[in-house]
């Protein structure tokens, strides 16, 4: 799961919504991607930038809020492109506010209930099912 895509994931199971959620990584993947100026300044827009903040401290990632969110030169798009493209949470799990667990299984945030409408429980040991 990249960052750009945790950055809109919200838990709405019970008919409220439930946002950022908390990434409790077992296994995160650094690569290397092509960076292109005009889709950051495009993607830039989009992203919450407090939830961007909780992700990248759930990760042990540093990040400095911008000073100016209009605004970005192209050194702070390359590293805002690495934090939201470059960085895959490949397996652990998203815990709502509300304190519903999403596994992530290789790389892919489930986010459906669990049969019954009953809140998910703690996922297993992840890091066996992304082998």
């Amino acid at each position: 799961m990249k960052l750009y895509l945790h950055n809109f994931l919200q838990d709405n199971t019970d008919g409220q919504i439930h946002y950022p959620l908390k990434i409790i990584p077992t296994q995160v993947k650094e690569e290397t991607g092509e960076f292109n100026q005009e889709m950051m300044e495009s993607f830039i827009k989009r992203i919450d930038f407090v939830a961007l903040a909780s992700a990248c401290s759930d990760l042990g990632i540093q990040f400095q809020m911008p000073e100016d969110l209009e605004h970005f030169d192209e050194e702070q798009l390359k590293n805002f492109h690495h934090i939201l493209f470059e960085v895959e949470v490949v397996a652990g799990e998203l815990v709502s506010p509300s304190g519903k667990h999403f596994p992530i299984i290789s790389g892919i945030p489930d986010m459906c209930p669990q049969v019954g409408g009953q809140p998910n429980e703690p996922a297993p040991d992840q890091e066996e099912a992304a082998e």
